[in-house]
């Protein structure tokens, strides 16, 4: 057996695979205050039994959350002499230039607590400087003096040559063991002096609480009875030993919604269908994707809470707007939405588990939407009374408005700002909605799916089979991945053969002996290659370039310039003739690993009428008045089966709301895929294979 377990801020959702059997299995409980105990519960809830399972995925959002909360390690910093304030000065620019008020992030190493140290190393990784031992042993106990838990070790140019990164390792190893330490080198090697500090100090910042808690996590797997290998998933979609995830816990600050991606693009290859958006909607967040002719976006750089860092990662857009995302009123009287959330403990009031602020979820069940006796498939009741009575007092009598309609405003503003992510990452990066189907999963996604579709004229909404699983089993379907790069900048023309080839075959010798540890044979190796591009002299705008295997050949570059030109105008809008130059070489060295199939659903006249269970009253707003919606049982419903809105789709872990002549149809593999029907009356179908 194997399973995957995703840690959200409301619930914890598991999948499971009997490898024997070929059954996939989906269970889900609240998230505990202790998320190891979540996990635990999850898999006692499923009763797994852990002596037969061979292999377990996990994903957490556990590092993230302490960038977030700034609940971190207290972090020291180790640096080459004068340059302590990188960190600090940044990039002097301004992301919200037109805010008065805007203030730049803390830093998460005070002042007092950045070292320099006497060294130096050239560009071309020559040392002019042999490191000076003895500032590494005064910082050490300026360190301990201070109760700094973790150290970031960034040298200038140690991407180049880090022979005095690894010597202050040592040191630190034999000194002092008890800190963790974080060499730059081992995260990265590539240039951009801000950007390679933020990360290692990032890592630092994170490791003690990560490492803590997956110990722990492991301890109580293992006397469970689990023996087996415990892979984390990386933000950039592949998954990565326990050891390195303790190692580098900065790859695993978006695992959990990197699984749901991941899941995305194997369902695009399944499905035929080219072009997704991927809206996880959660109980705390909102995380949006783009799956591009079948391909996740990866991007090499990426901001954390204001706080630039460098590597590999799914290009993911999440926001604070979820089923648990609190309603309040704010100074000015007006109505506001999250991005505060009631999470799991103590959740939405409906919950009854003492919450006390409104939140999305009551008002759903106030407007009808949610059946208060199958939450969770009937483990959960939900009090509408009590959800009622908060809602009416703390924001509809303040609003001179009835119960309903203040539900419906609290809709409407959540919605509003899930269409704003989603247009973030297509209008904004030159992509037009319009040509893309939106998949919607997580607990919540189905929920907002076709009035968000509405809101962004997307067509075709998809929804697949166990939604709020769907990030779990995105995990489960993981491989192996690493992700090497290096810094050296050359001509494009001028470049030898022999010089690319070197290069890619050092990278590919690292990840040959990574996947040598994994366990991975070498039918089940795969090494993809790219370069980063820019033109002469251009600043951070470099473009990452596919790089075929196989020798470099002449005929070879001059494909990669033309190809570089197109996606450089694509990007940025515009090309010129300036000379074309290579930045950085990538590898990714993946391990694929065997996953199970979708599994065809049994087939089906069109006629869906055998799925309804019940017909309920629902507060629609666009008609400003209550609609009796006919809600169907998802477990009855057959491929090919097929209903019109307005409708209720309903599971034990999800909703589905299709608006006025949505028209839905069960798919081969048991998605429900809706053609929306936008206010003027006409569908236009998302792209399924451009």
């Amino acid at each position: 057996m194997r399973f995957a377990v995703d840690v959200g801020g409301t619930f914890t959702d598991l999948i499971s695979w009997d490898l024997c059997s070929g059954e996939v299995r989906s269970n889900k409980t609240l998230t505990m205050i202790e998320p190891s105990q979540g996990v635990l519960d999850v898999i006692r809830k499923e009763r797994l039994p852990l002596g037969d399972v061979n292999l377990f995925v996990h994903g957490t959002t556990l590092g993230i959350n302490a960038v977030l909360e700034k609940k971190g390690a207290s972090t020291g910093l180790i640096t080459t002499k004068g340059f302590r304030d990188v960190i600090e000065i940044a990039r002097m620019d301004r992301p919200d230039m037109y805010n008065i008020l805007y203030q730049k992030p803390p830093t998460l190493v005070p002042r007092h607590l950045r070292m320099e140290v006497d060294e130096r190393i050239n560009a071309r990784g020559g040392v002019l400087r042999p490191l000076e031992r003895a500032g590494v042993a005064d910082a050490i106990h300026w360190f301990r003096r201070h109760k700094v838990q973790a150290v970031a070790v960034c040298l200038l140019h140690s991407y180049a040559n880090p022979v005095h990164e690894e010597e202050i390792g040592e040191i630190f190893a034999k000194e002092a063991p008890e800190i963790y330490v974080t060499l730059s080198h081992r995260i990265l090697r590539e240039y951009s002096e801000y950007e390679r500090t933020m990360s290692a100090v990032m890592n630092s910042y994170i490791q003690p609480k990560v490492q803590d808690y997956l110990d722990h996590l492991q301890e109580n797997l293992q006397n469970e009875g689990f023996s087996q290998r415990f892979l984390l998933l990386r933000s950039s979609g592949g998954a990565m030993s326990f050891t390195e995830a303790r190692e580098s816990p900065i790859f695993t600050l978006m695992s959990g919604p990197a699984g749901g991606v991941l899941g995305a693009s194997r369902l695009s290859a399944a499905t035929g269908l080219q072009n997704l958006i991927t809206a996880d909607g959660g109980g705390t967040s909102f995380d949006v994707s783009l799956i591009v002719k079948g391909q996740p976006r990866v991007v090499s750089e990426t901001m954390i809470d204001g706080y630039k860092l460098l590597l590999p990662i799914m290009d993911i857009r999440s926001i604070g707007a979820g089923g648990g995302s609190i309603a309040s009123i704010d100074a000015g009287g007006a109505l506001q939405v999250g991005p505060e959330s009631a999470g799991g403990n103590p959740g939405p009031i409906c919950y009854g588990r003492g919450g006390k602020q409104p939140t999305v979820t009551d008002a759903a069940l106030c407007m009808g939407l949610l059946d208060p006796k199958y939450f969770l498939g009937g483990e959960m009741q939900l009090n509408y009374e009590s959800a009622s009575a908060a809602i009416n007092s703390k924001i509809a009598e303040p609003l001179g408005l009835d119960t309903r309609r203040a539900s419906s405003g609290i809709f409407a503003i959540v919605e509003t700002k899930m269409a704003g992510a989603i247009r973030e990452i297509t209008v904004e990066k030159g992509f037009d909605p319009r040509d893309f189907a939106l998949l919607a999963f997580g607990g919540s996604g189905p929920f907002f799916a076709c009035n968000l579709a509405r809101k962004c004229e997307i067509g075709k909404v998809v929804i697949p089979v166990a939604p709020a699983n769907f990030s779990a089993m995105g995990m489960l379907l993981s491989d192996l991945v690493h992700h090497y790069s290096r810094t050296m900048i050359l001509d494009l023309k001028a470049a030898t053969a022999g010089q690319i080839d070197s290069i890619f075959r050092e990278l590919e010798s690292l990840g040959r002996s990574a996947l040598d540890s994994d366990g991975i044979s070498a039918e089940r190796r795969e090494f993809h290659r790219s370069i980063d591009m820019r033109y002469f002299g251009q600043g951070g705008h470099s473009v990452t370039v596919p790089l075929p295997a196989g020798t470099s050949t002449a005929e070879q570059r001059q494909g990669l310039e033309a190809t570089f030109h197109q996606m450089h105008e694509s990007t940025y809008g515009h090309r010129t003739d300036e000379p074309v130059q290579i930045v950085h070489f990538r590898l990714q060295a993946v391990g694929r690993v065997e996953n199970p199939d979708f599994r065809p659903l049994r087939s089906g006249g069109e006629d869906a009428s055998h799925a309804i269970k019940q017909q309920r009253d629902v507060y629609w707003r666009e008609l400003d008045r209550v609609v009796p919606f006919p809600v169907y049982d998802r477990a009855k419903l057959l491929a090919g089966n097929s209903l019109t809105g307005p409708a209720i789709v309903e599971e034990a872990t999800a909703t589905s709301v299709l608006g006025p002549g949505d028209q839905l149809t069960v798919g081969a593999y048991g998605d429900l895929i809706i053609e929306i029907a936008q206010p003027s009356g006409g569908v236009r179908n998302g792209s399924s294979t451009d």
